[in-house]
């Protein structure tokens, strides 16, 4: 209890000097929390008659996307010592076995906040399903698990991931009573204190320094101490899916690239383009202006972010030098033929789910002239990097009002905004041509 109560004590002490400086920032955004909470509940209960049926299988989709996080994609401990407490347990007299005890019980204290949270959230909204000794015991067995994992030296390390996510994904359909999950997260407690010995201690230091100085920096504002450790702590590049050598030319070459490129983003990232296009669909249920305008700028932002990084590496690479497989025509095409088919897929859905009823020409001619203007809205926005470029920002406006005048069918409106893109494509085509070819400098 000694150990236990030491931590705890030097614990609250990094806490209360972190409010203390930054007392403002915490403010606001409880405020910001405290007024989204306040303004969303009345909007769910006032729907919850088609929520109710969807917000058991959100539950079983949390649940399933926590295992996910923590047994099969986790690179880092689900736990870290800052650099104080961690020289404390290389130094210390005590049993190691006991400040490692310390450490894990502290460690559940933000899962039992985060239980008890949802648990309340879930009472406000009338649902029913979530029960708090439930997730909490969840939320510890998956973290038990994880540290097993992640101090595992199996040649066999990705198998006994994707077993041990498997039999939690069955066991979380099952609907099985907490004390399942209690007898779960005891038992990984107890295998969790008896790993002492199997720590990697080189990569566990690594991460316990990046988590302190990432809070420590943010904390403090210390956006170049930030930059520092990105640079210090950088992945290379993980294997592709695709062949490493493809030898081509032409706009194939530019294409092949960004496809690989895009091979390597984290799954993070699509889970994120996933999300931004659900909540767009969402939102784009409605004929008001506004809204929808406001959706159809967040699928904008979901497709554009992803396609253009690799259009801006191409850039970056031609301004220092490297050989390119092609002109200006063959870079345009092959960076905006794999968004254009992505864009029409994606707008292919969408609109079917807006349409009133099944049309399949229309939902094949729709899509395709939004399509081609997101696709090459993912060119400008590479060539011109910065999202707040007057170019990119103008292309942004005319594809909202386009894509709001195709969904209510106004054909005037259409007409009126492919008169104005005209222009904007002539111009913006011929400047982008010559920060291609570098005629006149950038």
């Amino acid at each position: 209890m000694e150990i236990l109560g030491l931590l705890l004590k030097n614990k609250f002490r990094a806490y209360r000097r972190y409010l203390f400086k930054r007392s403002p920032f915490f403010g606001a955004l409880l405020v910001f929390i405290l007024f989204f909470t306040w303004e969303i509940l009345p909007v769910i209960k006032a729907n919850m008659e088609w929520l109710r049926p969807i917000l058991p299988k959100i539950y079983h989709l949390l649940l399933v996307l926590i295992a996910s996080r923590r047994i099969l994609f986790s690179k880092h401990p689900p736990f870290c010592f800052s650099l104080p407490g961690l020289y404390f347990f290389f130094t210390t007299p005590v049993n190691h076995y006991l400040v490692l005890t310390g450490k894990l019980l502290l460690s559940y204290f933000p899962m039992l906040i985060i239980s008890f949270g949802l648990s309340r959230l879930a009472a406000q909204l009338q649902a029913g399903f979530l029960h708090g000794a439930h997730l909490f015991f969840y939320l510890v067995a998956t973290a038990n698990f994880s540290w097993l994992l992640y101090n595992s030296n199996s040649k066999r390390i990705y198998l006994w991931r994707f077993f041990i996510f498997l039999a939690m994904l069955i066991l979380i359909f099952l609907d099985l009573p907490s004390l399942f999950w209690l007898v779960c997260a005891t038992g990984g407690f107890l295998l969790a204190i008896n790993s002492t010995d199997k720590i990697n201690w080189p990569k566990y230091e690594s991460h316990c320094k990046l988590a302190y100085l990432t809070s420590k920096y943010f904390l403090n504002g210390d956006w170049g101490g930030l930059e520092s450790l990105m640079y210090e702590y950088k992945e290379p590049p993980g294997p592709s899916l695709f062949f490493t050598r493809i030898y081509v030319s032409g706009y194939k070459a530019f294409t092949y690239g960004q496809i690989l490129i895009m091979s390597r983003y984290p799954f993070l990232a699509w889970l994120i383009f996933l999300c931004q296009c659900a909540v767009a669909a969402f939102i784009l249920q409605t004929k008001d202006f506004l809204p929808f305008f406001g959706g159809t700028l967040l699928l904008l932002s979901g497709i554009v972010s992803p396609f253009s990084l690799p259009v801006l590496k191409t850039i970056q690479k031609n301004e220092q030098g490297f050989f390119l497989p092609g002109g200006f025509i063959d870079f345009f095409r092959g960076m905006a033929l794999f968004p254009l088919v992505v864009s029409f897929v994606v707008l292919m859905i969408i609109l079917s789910i807006l349409a009133d009823r099944f049309n399949p020409i229309w939902h094949l001619a729709a899509p395709i002239l939004p399509a081609v203007a997101l696709s090459y809205l993912v060119v400008v926005k590479g060539v011109f990097r910065s999202v707040f470029s007057g170019w990119f920002i103008a292309g942004t406006l005319l594809f909202g009002l386009f894509f709001f005048f195709i969904r209510i069918c106004f054909f005037r409106g259409v007409f009126l905004v492919l008169c104005l893109f005209i222009p904007y494509l002539f111009v913006s085509w011929r400047r982008m041509r010559i920060i291609y070819e570098g005629e006149h400098g950038v």
